[in-house]
């Protein structure tokens, strides 16, 4: 098997279930162009510049589409890769996420009183992150490079599942409240009010026995060090003395 079409057929698969027509007839005729004269020029010149294949999502803010953005950019990296290369090559080229931003777990802070939330859309976005490329060699190894796009199918792979129950576990015995999904910019802070919030990340080290978040490096400094427990009891409470302060 030339991996070459294949992944072309993958990236077009998921532009025509997200209706990206325009690019769903160009990445047809890389495929045509490759079977006629084995050229990759065509495909080569849809990248670079405003409006190239490089600003497209092809999912939405759910978890399915965190999932099909992330195999979307990978292939979307393994096509340009492989058309550098006339065709040639196969897995080894699956190189680490093009989106190092969802190599953590992202959410919202208060930089005020330390209150943290992030979505299980985002712990998604970070689990897929973490194994498109594992799942996407496998696909390649095994000749069935095509089902890379069964979401379905994905999401449930055993190692996935366990990834999911850790880092939900740790964010859950952490001070961060685990909420559905963020739609918006947590403006005020629902702990204390404060308008003073940010985008905030943190590491999973799943090196530990259970599993740890911690806070990046790269984020705003919190004004106090207090910790805001997510429990409901505890922010409850929190709510009831401030509003009789």
């Amino acid at each position: 098997m030339t991996l070459y079409p294949e992944i072309l057929k993958v990236l077009r698969i998921l532009l025509e279930k997200s209706d990206n027509t325009h690019w769903a007839n160009w990445i047809t005729q890389d495929i045509e162009e490759w079977n006629r004269s084995k050229s990759t020029k065509h495909h080569l010149s849809a990248y670079g510049g405003m409006g190239s294949i490089n600003d497209l999502w092809v999912g939405g803010n759910d978890i399915k589409g965190s999932w099909k953005n992330e195999i979307f950019d990978h292939s979307k990296s393994l096509a340009y890769a492989l058309a550098q290369r006339k065709g040639m090559g196969g897995s080894e080229l699956v190189g680490i996420s093009p989106n190092r931003h969802r190599a953590v777990i992202q959410g919202w802070r208060c930089l005020e009183c330390g209150y943290g939330e992030v979505s299980k859309v985002e712990i998604e976005s970070y689990i897929a992150n973490k194994f498109v490329p594992i799942l996407l060699r496998q696909k390649i190894e095994s000749g069935d490079v095509c089902k890379i796009v069964n979401i379905s199918e994905l999401t449930i792979e055993e190692q996935v599942v366990e990834h999911r129950r850790k880092v939900i576990s740790a964010v859950e015995k952490s001070e961060i409240r685990l909420i559905e999904r963020a739609d918006k910019w947590m403006q005020p802070c629902p702990n204390c009010d404060s308008d003073n919030t940010a985008v905030y990340r943190w590491n999973f080290n799943e090196n530990s026995d259970l599993g740890e978040i911690t806070p990046s490096s790269d984020n705003l400094k919190l004004k106090t060090e207090k910790k805001t427990l997510h429990n409901n009891k505890y922010w409850t409470l929190g709510r009831w003395f401030k509003f009789w302060k």
